[in-house]
């Protein structure tokens, strides 16, 4: 396969045919990625737009499974999010090829998936917090910085606020050019300092997205978000009986269900 296949295959995804033809993904393409990455976040609880994010930051926006980062006191760092050499033999890393890269690292049962749930993800975390876990190795850790070990300038919070715009652009086009980053995220209307108490207000008075809902849902199947409820709509039967009792001008009986019903229909009325 020639470039131009190449090109055609990741046209829009955000992955240069460059990126691709070197790091042989020519026999993955954009779609598969794309699946992959939705397929992790879900058994995650993340957006997937959260994650092909840090993915692009991670990779310098190649997507490279393979993509070599910075050497520190744990070796090469390497992968979708720059796994050291020790995490990669713990959370089973394979980089002997590109296609053993990628399907090791992604998946429901990936090494992206292990290294976040042992280290403190919970499902609907933040964006920021998911990239805290990434580069600082613990959600919360929004200060933190690895400008020291060999990373860009900056802290966790300077990163994601500052340096993930193109990124969120780059995931974007992968996921299929369409997306728009719900509340939940960073650059969402929920932003970072998010409110348990205002966010459960809001899943309540279904005043969220149908993808933040579903985030917030599996947060509280986690026990990370406060309980909520939504109130069950209306029934039409019951509003229109209360709306013939308010036209009523004279005290009469309560309304009922069946009466309101026959209003509608005064060929079955005696």
């Amino acid at each position: 396969m020639g470039p131009f296949d190449v090109a055609k295959r990741y046209e829009g995804s955000g992955v240069s045919p460059q990126a691709a033809e070197s790091n042989g993904l020519r026999a993955t393409p954009a779609a598969d990625l794309r699946a992959f990455i939705i397929e992790t976040a879900d058994e995650l609880g993340m957006s997937p737009h959260t994650l092909a994010t840090i993915i692009s930051y991670e990779t310098a926006g190649t997507f490279d499974p393979r993509k070599k980062g910075p050497t520190t006191q744990w070796g090469q760092h390497e992968g979708l999010i720059q796994f050291g050499q020790p995490q990669q033999r713990e959370y089973g890393v394979d980089l002997s090829s590109p296609e053993a890269a990628l399907r090791s690292q992604l998946g429901r049962n990936g090494a992206i998936v292990r290294y976040f749930r042992r280290n403190g993800w919970q499902p609907g975390m933040s964006e920021l917090d998911a990239y805290s876990i990434v580069n600082a190795g613990a959600p919360g850790r929004h200060n933190a910085s690895d400008a020291a070990n060999g990373g860009a300038p900056g802290t966790v919070a300077d990163k994601v606020r500052g340096q993930f715009a193109g990124h969120r652009a780059k995931a974007a086009a992968l996921l299929g050019g369409e997306y728009t980053p719900t509340g939940m995220e960073a650059d969402g209307p929920g932003r970072i300092d998010r409110n348990p108490a205002r966010l459960a207000w809001a899943y309540a008075n279904g005043r969220m997205t149908p993808e933040d809902a579903a985030i917030y849902e599996r947060g509280m199947a986690a026990g990370v978000f406060p309980k909520a409820e939504r109130p069950k709509p209306a029934d039409p039967l019951d509003q229109y009986a209360a709306q013939i009792a308010a036209r009523s001008m004279k005290p009469r009986p309560k309304v009922t269900r069946l009466d309101a019903l026959l209003q509608n229909l005064p060929g079955l009325r005696g």
